[in-house]
């Protein structure tokens, strides 16, 4: 009701039709994102902040300024401002997936997945919101979850070309190879479209690479020496080879030296 009172007054003060203020907040939001999108996050948390002070009931202002204060590592402005969120809405699956997001990093990981557990029951019907949990329960090593939360999509993704598709086959791929799964089928449709594209992503060679090393097709000097090349897939590294039950696989890749 204040709100929507100030509005006006604003639109009369400036001889702003209504639909102006809408176009003109719009708009803004339009430029934080894509300050937030080009990595540019300063300045779009800058911009999130300005348009909170205007609209704090928005709740994409309220999830883009915890997205570019976790992006930054303010846990305690993103953890924050995720609980704003689900106060504003609490079946926005947004905010429990960032919330959980953030309770991973403090350890709490008992409250964390009950986070995710609501985030995945909002979320229908199935969305790449699950693409993005999957890949945060992958960074955690819960790899029967990141392939549970991926269940809904593969139908539709599996033999899909779009971006949704192929970060859906690399956490997928993640996922099935951290567990040692690599007889699964749809792992051994998505290791031959990764042959095709492994000179467009290091991420692919990286997915190969342990394959083939988990499939005793090559030594764990061939896997090092391929995700030394990445120094930027790190994580990713770290997870497909830290998980493995075979006795012959080596624990963690902790001592490679990665370059800055």
């Amino acid at each position: 009701m204040c709100g929507s009172f100030v509005r006006k007054c604003l639109c009369a003060l400036f001889s702003f039709r209504d639909g102006d203020f809408i176009d003109m907040a719009m708009s803004a939001l339009e430029t934080a994102r894509n300050l937030e999108t080009s990595g540019d996050i300063v300045g779009a948390l800058e911009k999130y902040r300005e348009l909170y002070a205007q609209t704090p009931n928005d709740e994409d202002v309220v999830l883009g300024i915890a997205n570019c204060a976790l992006a930054i590592d303010a846990l305690e402005i993103a953890l924050e401002y995720y609980v704003r969120l689900l106060i504003l809405n609490h079946h926005n699956p947004w905010g429990f997936y960032g919330r959980a997001t953030v309770l991973l990093r403090y350890d709490m990981t008992e409250k964390a997945l009950a986070d995710i557990d609501s985030a995945l029951a909002l979320d229908a019907p199935p969305s790449s919101l699950r693409i993005d949990i999957a890949a945060l329960l992958n960074a955690y090593a819960h790899h029967e979850l990141a392939l549970s939360a991926l269940a809904p999509l593969k139908a539709a993704y599996i033999s899909a070309a779009s971006v949704d598709a192929r970060d859906f086959l690399i956490e997928y791929a993640v996922a099935r190879i951290a567990l040692n799964q690599i007889d699964d089928p749809d792992l051994l449709k998505i290791m031959a479209q990764f042959e095709s594209l492994r000179t467009e992503d290091g991420i692919y060679a990286l997915c190969l690479a342990a394959y083939d090393y988990c499939r005793h097709k090559t030594t764990y000097a061939d896997y090092e020496a391929c995700a030394l090349q990445y120094p930027d897939l790190v994580d990713y590294a770290d997870i497909l080879v830290a998980h493995q039950t075979d006795v012959h696989t080596p624990m963690a890749l902790e001592t490679i030296s990665y370059k800055d």
